[in-house]
């Protein structure tokens, strides 16, 4: 889900998209309720993935 609006920028999840899409997988039985993470708990994995994805793309650059 991470990267897919890196792929295409019109399939960008928002955290609520992302939210909804594994609360759809508990309906499917794909998922259990219970490793569904909080809403704030999607959003800070989203920072936490930004950085580390533009400290590494700033790496590749200076490197090139």
């Amino acid at each position: 889900m991470f990267l897919a609006g890196n792929i295409e920028k019109s399939k960008k999840y928002s955290p609520e998209d992302m939210l909804k899409e594994l609360q759809r997988l508990v309906e499917t039985d794909e998922l259990e309720a219970e490793s569904i993470p909080s809403l704030q708990q999607i959003k800070s994995w989203i920072s936490r993935f930004s950085l580390q994805h533009k400290k590494q793309a700033s790496e590749n650059a200076s490197s090139n």
